[in-house]
């Protein structure tokens, strides 16, 4: 592990990124993606603060599944999203769409 990834710079800004739960998962990316931006936190500071910010559902798919398995933050963050990600219906979003006014 290189040095810069040891310090975190602006760990002030980990107050701003809600815990990791079984319904947030696209949310929880985005806003850990924007402020790592800001942060200018490296991938493996990624990993650890997704992993920091799981709970319940989520950190026991994380104990039960990928914990020990030294992933990389894309792969985790794919898994992640894999397992929690609500599925898009169709139907609905074509629904949706066919109300829309102009």
């Amino acid at each position: 592990m290189a040095d810069e990834d040891k310090i975190l710079s602006n760990p002030c800004l980990l107050s701003s990124i809600r815990s990791f739960n079984d319904e947030n998962a696209e949310e929880f990316f985005t806003v850990l993606e924007n402020t790592a931006l800001l942060g200018n936190w490296s991938e493996i500071q990624l990993s650890a603060i997704t992993t920091l910010k799981l709970e319940g559902r989520a950190r026991r798919f994380f104990e039960a599944s990928l914990k020990g398995k030294n992933l990389r933050y894309q792969p985790l963050k794919a898994r992640l999203i894999a397992q929690f990600s609500k599925p898009v219906n169709f139907a609905s979003t074509v629904r949706n769409y066919g109300s829309v006014t102009l």
